[in-house]
């Protein structure tokens, strides 16, 4: 009998170690029925405070951000911004990985269409001082 009404009753102590075990046999993933998750994803996201929704939205996506840690690469955000092909094959391995733990790929593996072109703020904002004694500056 517990103690506190917190503490679990032997048979949800049950359930989790028969979880956990099932969980170790699978590579430390815990079995989820991955396209059931994504339709009740779908209506949750839909009215996430109904009490009709069969769970909470999840609420997080990914980044590339997450690259470094996630594929064990050491970081190299000048090369992140400069090297779209590189991030690309990063977003490949990731999505890779990503695909056999929650069925979907969840980066882009194509460049951003949307770049800005580069900028040249010394062409708009350059000065050139003409004159030592009056500091006017053109």
């Amino acid at each position: 009998m517990p103690v506190h009404d917190c503490d679990p009753t032997p048979d949800q102590f049950e359930k989790a170690r028969a979880l956990v075990a099932e969980t170790r046999v699978n590579g430390g993933l815990a079995p989820l029925d991955l396209a059931q998750f994504y339709k009740d994803n779908e209506i949750a996201r839909r009215d996430p405070f109904s009490p009709d929704a069969p769970q909470p939205p999840l609420g997080t996506w990914m980044s590339q951000e997450c690259l470094f840690a996630e594929l064990g690469v050491a970081e190299d955000w000048r090369r992140y911004h400069d090297d779209r092909a590189w991030l690309c094959e990063l977003g490949k391995s990731y999505n890779d990985k990503a695909e056999r733990i929650v069925g979907r790929r969840l980066l882009a593996e194509s460049p951003p269409q949307n770049e800005y072109p580069e900028t040249k703020f010394y062409t708009t904002f350059s000065a050139r001082k003409t004159s030592s004694k009056t500091n006017r500056i053109t």
